[in-house]
């Protein structure tokens, strides 16, 4: 019986002492001769030799030279936090933005936002990530009135751009929103008069205010999953546009009087249970606009009744 008893708990204690070794192991580490874990950071710039660090667990990194200039008007870093410390094993690369370009951490600590551009150059590059976490918003007049940029590379990570972010850039030609993004605030792209198009991204639910007020391309799409227009939403040029079968109110002259065409992804029945704001600006409100507009409602084959109906053909919109 004592033998049997001394041989489970032998067993256990080897079980417990593999358990210790594999929790050592996590994450890349490995023990130094000391005992302690330590890792591996590899910092890595396209063309150049790497440079190999080794830290114990918890110590920080700063010996480490910066890395070459990836462009000129360009800021080039280590995407690493040179303040935190080390508790993985990693290769780390080259980020590179314009230079004037500054960053905030979020409230949350899980990316950074970009804030108020003190450069000069019209061509703007925000990067993907800053110090390892991804920059995922652009604050509040981040680039207002500004009347140098003409063309934005925003983050592949971007979720929220904030009031007036790019309110008054009048050169404003080119600003590709990504597809993360959920949010964009009112007048964020206010009196951008040469943005040559502007596409909404398919998270948002709310197109806000004053967002396309003197913008001058002729047509827009809105996409599915928008539930709300808000007061001059469209105050613009635009002539044709499509509203989604989600879109459940339009507020006061969300839709103005320019607009001649409206694409519907539903049927009159849909049609008829938005609510429509008919509260009036200088004789005209979004009621009388879609009033005075051809509607025509989506049918993904030729209908065979008479009316206005549209589809697609190739990504286009199509009237039947």
């Amino acid at each position: 019986m004592r033998k049997t008893l001394a041989f489970i708990l032998s067993l256990l204690c080897f079980a417990l002492f593999l358990t210790a070794v594999g929790c050592a192991n996590a994450g890349g580490g490995s023990g130094n001769a000391d005992g302690e874990k330590e890792f591996t950071v590899e910092f890595k710039q396209s063309g150049k030799p790497s440079v190999i660090v080794k830290a114990k667990d918890g110590e920080k990194i700063s010996e480490v030279a910066a890395p070459e200039s990836e462009g000129e008007g360009l800021v080039s870093e280590w995407n690493f936090d040179f303040e935190k410390p080390v508790r993985k094993s990693e290769t780390v690369e080259v980020i590179s933005y314009t230079e004037g370009v500054s960053f905030a951490l979020s409230f949350k600590g899980d990316g950074y936002t970009v804030s108020p551009y003190t450069g000069e150059s019209p061509s703007v590059t925000l990067p993907d990530y800053y110090k390892g976490l991804p920059v995922t918003g652009i604050s509040s007049s981040a680039f207002s009135g500004n009347n140098n940029i003409t063309f934005v590379k925003m983050p592949a990570q971007l979720k929220t751009i904030g009031e007036h972010a790019f309110y008054y850039c009048v050169n404003l030609v080119s600003a590709e929103i990504p597809e993360t993004v959920e949010k964009i605030g009112a007048s964020a792209f206010d009196s951008c008069v040469k943005l040559v198009n502007f596409k909404l991204p398919p998270k948002l639910t709310v197109v806000s205010k004053r967002l396309t007020v003197g913008h001058t391309y002729s047509f827009i799409e809105v996409p599915e999953g928008v539930t709300t227009i808000e007061e001059y939403a469209f105050a613009s040029d635009i002539t044709s546009i499509v509203l989604p079968r989600s879109l459940e109110k339009i507020e006061f002259v969300g839709l103005w009087a320019k607009l001649w065409v409206i694409y519907y992804k539903g049927d009159k029945t849909d049609w008829s249970l938005i609510e429509i704001s008919d509260k009036e600006y200088n004789g005209f409100s979004a009621l009388s606009v879609t009033k005075k507009a051809a509607i025509y409602y989506y049918s993904e084959e030729k209908p065979a009744q008479e009316g206005n109906y549209w589809h697609y053909e190739d990504g286009n919109v199509v009237k039947w």
